[in-house]
């Protein structure tokens, strides 16, 4: 296997270590997302890098991109609003820059229309956005329930987003250790269970 080289980026072509034996070639934007997958930052160092860490920069080639847009501006915009606002008149603009878009975004068949959940799944990592999501709605009811400290509550509530993101990753694949201090059963290599 050759390495990819800087010719290889700039004509289109990649290397043999990009793509698996008998796979096709894919074109050199596909390869920096297997880079990226994978976690090497594009100077190929290996350092900790936004990509390596689960962030993803690049909108898909379907969505459009004033969607994204108002995504990205009405989303922060509705929620950082609640601490400014009395909720009776937040829930209005919360209807217009929530319910709607997302309605339209569920109702449409046009997959370039994303609704927020698929936004923030494809642009942030898992244990980024609970955390964000839990923090916010913590700090928020917190403040309109006229508790003293607000970002506090939000600070706990987002500690708790964090271990519900990480216990719902460790619960989802199998127990790594089940049994790993029972002895082998004799003449094979499996452990003795309980009886």
């Amino acid at each position: 296997m050759r390495t990819r080289t800087e010719d290889d980026l700039k004509s289109g072509r990649v290397s043999d270590a990009v793509h698996g034996e008998g796979e096709p070639p894919r074109p050199a934007n596909q390869v920096e997302t297997a880079r990226e997958v994978q976690g090497v930052d594009r100077a190929g160092t290996g350092r900790l890098s936004p990509t390596r860490l689960g962030f993803k920069t690049r909108i898909p080639e379907n969505w459009n991109k004033l969607w994204v847009a108002m995504w990205i501006l009405t989303a922060p915009s509705v929620v950082v609003s609640a601490f400014f606002v009395r909720i009776w008149l937040w829930i209005p603009a919360a209807v217009v820059g929530f319910l709607l878009p997302e309605m339209i975004s569920i109702h449409k068949e046009d997959d370039s229309l994303p609704p927020l959940t698929h936004m923030i799944r494809h642009f942030l990592p898992d244990w980024m956005a609970f955390p964000l999501i839990y923090f916010s709605l913590g700090s928020v009811g917190a403040h309109w329930l006229n508790f003293h400290r607000p970002a506090a509550i939000g600070v706990l509530m987002g500690l708790l987003g964090w271990l519900t993101d990480h216990f719902t990753v460790t619960y989802a694949k199998p127990d790594p250790f089940p049994f790993a201090n029972r002895p082998l059963r004799a003449g094979t290599d499996r452990r003795r269970m309980p009886s």
